[in-house]
């Protein structure tokens, strides 16, 4: 299973990092309540979490995206933001996308089967333990409706997934990827200044033009 490191999405480096026992006795399943996806998405997850939630990092373990690609977050082994009054004793996978809204693709719920299934090889966590919802004291709807009603489908392809992938965060191959979007992004703002720059020049010459008419009366 290729997971897609954190610098080959170009993490930011977290405020603070606390290591806790593994395997740890649950494992909970959230989505993102956004639209975000891709390498992009990831980083505005993030940054939403550290800028706007003033979180440590990323609040999720790892992150499973629309077409099945994995991302880590905090990463196995770490405490979270995702699950309050658990998340030293607990891991959470996230589905980026707002389920509330729309039915997760295929690709997707297999890709979360997938992830638990090698995670409980690896010794990270035992079984789903189920929603965000589920969690003692929750009052959320995540991970959206419609997930969870996917959960026992999930969890019944953990036990026909093959265990035992390497589990190794991929970075390199991603890096390629990341440079491509974040030329596309330098692209995009050189546009947005040019546009800028010519609409302050055509303002500049209505205003010249209005001054030299009113000087001529």
């Amino acid at each position: 299973m290729r997971i897609v490191g954190r610098s080959a999405w170009s993490a930011r480096p977290p405020k603070s990092r606390r290591e806790i026992p593994t395997p740890t006795a649950r494992l909970w399943v959230h989505h993102s309540a956004s639209e975000w996806h891709g390498p992009l998405g990831v980083r505005q997850t993030q940054a939403f979490h550290m800028d706007t939630r003033g979180w440590s990092d990323i609040a999720y373990s790892f992150l499973v995206d629309d077409d099945g690609t994995v991302y880590e977050g905090r990463g196995a082994g770490v405490a979270g933001s995702h699950t309050a009054g658990d998340n030293s004793s607990s891991h959470a996978i996230c589905a980026m996308g707002n389920f509330d809204m729309r039915r997760p693709p295929r690709a997707l719920v297999e890709s979360i089967a997938r992830l638990a299934a090698n995670g409980r090889a690896q010794g990270w966590w035992g079984e789903i333990t189920g929603g965000h919802r589920d969690a003692k004291d929750a009052q959320t709807a995540c991970p959206g409706r419609h997930l969870y009603a996917a959960i026992p489908d999930i969890r019944a392809l953990t036990t026909t997934s093959n265990e035992g992938d390497d589990m190794t965060p991929q970075q390199d191959e991603w890096l390629g990827r990341i440079h491509h979007e974040l030329v596309a992004e330098q692209e995009s703002v050189r546009e947005l200044v040019a546009q800028s720059a010519y609409r302050t020049a055509v303002l500049e010459q209505k205003v010249d033009r209005l001054i030299a008419a009113v000087e001529g009366r």
